[in-house]
């Protein structure tokens, strides 16, 4: 696959062909822009994005039933059900930067590895949370932080398999 030019072949994820479901300047409501901001500034640009990526979400009618759930293999970003009642396990990728740049897009950067341990902690979360019987997609969510604009985030549903 040709990411800007290089070509990549040690990525499972086919950002090129991934379904796109919004590519929008995400605006908030104006106490949840103070609030991510805050977020931002105090925890970091990671735990505001991955609460950016919890609004949206559920402005689309997710129920979000946890942020950062940690195991022994590995962490989960976002946990949520969606209208369907499928179980998503969401990766929020998220970087600061000029839109215009020349890197490649956040959501880019998820690796076999990640899908690996994303798939294999699939499982586990869904039993701890009494969601084993439901069906479960996993979903990316990119999120540029540009400088003094409002940030965009791009929804990738279904952006890859189980990868064993």
């Amino acid at each position: 696959m040709k990411i800007d030019g290089v070509l990549r072949s040690d990525f499972v994820l086919q950002v090129a062909s991934l379904r796109v479901k919004r590519d929008t300047a995400f605006q908030p409501r104006w106490w949840q822009r103070w609030r991510l901001e805050r977020c931002r500034r105090q925890r970091g640009l990671g735990y505001a994005s991955e609460r950016a990526a919890g609004v949206y979400l559920k402005r689309l009618g997710y129920r979000v039933v946890a942020y950062n759930v940690r195991m022994k293999m590995g962490e989960v970003d976002v946990l949520a059900i969606a209208r369907d009642e499928t179980v998503v396990i969401v990766e929020v990728k998220s970087r600061s930067r000029e839109l215009n740049s020349k890197l490649p897009q956040p959501e880019a950067m998820v690796s076999t590895a990640k899908q690996r341990k994303l798939s294999t902690l699939a499982g586990p979360i869904a039993r701890r949370f009494g969601l084993a019987d439901r069906a479960v997609r996993f979903d990316v969510i990119g999120i540029d932080w540009p400088e003094g604009g409002t940030l965009v985030l791009r929804h990738h549903e279904g952006a890859f398999e189980y990868a064993f």
